[in-house]
């Protein structure tokens, strides 16, 4: 090597680990818990505040549809499920002009949006004597125009339903309330109607 020539050595130096922060991992986990019970207590008040009590909103609808009902009562023994499909989640009794009705709160499988529920207003003797449509997620282009005219199912005798199976697209066109196109709505209903059918002629049967 020539004496002019200079050697340069150039120092590398590894970098250091960081230590570890007990005290971060702890403040993260904290924080995280905190905004876990917030979320949880904001979800838990809303839950609370837009509950709505299916018992108290069934007698709403049927004092909405009968003002001067009395004597308004759920009845557990009216509640029969079997063969049909859809089932009957509660009924209740009342009484219009001293003559005893009955409230099925029906639940209809086979809708588009998978079930209906339908309130049928069915006199003693098993007649429809008024439809509310309590909850549905049906389409209002298609399925829609079923539910605006389900009111032609007032009239209907219960007890001339035989046939408690699923409804079929004829079973579902033979009815009163079915419109073009909406076929599988239309099976929904009926089979609301059969759940119900088969729970009053059920009782009737003793």
């Amino acid at each position: 090597m020539a004496d002019n020539e200079v050697k340069v050595e150039a120092e590398v130096k590894t970098p250091s680990k960081k230590k570890f922060d007990k005290n971060s991992v702890i403040w993260c986990v904290c924080i995280l818990v905190i905004i876990g019970a917030v979320a949880g207590a904001l979800l838990g008040a809303i839950n609370v505040v837009t509950y709505v009590d299916p018992d108290e909103a069934i007698m709403k609808t049927i004092t909405s549809n009968y003002a001067d009902a009395t004597e308004i009562a759920k009845d557990p023994s009216y509640v029969i499920n079997g063969e049909a499909y859809g089932s009957i989640s509660s009924v209740f009794t009342y009484k219009v002009n001293g003559a005893k009705m009955l409230c099925y709160y029906s639940v209809g499988r086979g809708a588009y949006d998978g079930t209906i529920e339908i309130l049928f207003f069915v006199t003693e003797d098993g007649i429809v004597d008024n439809v509310s449509v309590y909850s549905s997620g049906e389409t209002s282009a298609v399925g829609g125009k079923v539910l605006k005219v389900i009111d032609r199912v007032k009239g209907f005798d219960l007890k001339t339903i035989e046939n408690y199976g699923q409804a079929g697209s004829a079973d579902a066109q033979a009815m009163d309330y079915y419109v073009s196109g909406a076929t599988v709505t239309t099976k929904g209903v009926t089979n609301a109607l059969r759940a119900c059918a088969y729970a009053y002629n059920k009782k009737m049967e003793g």
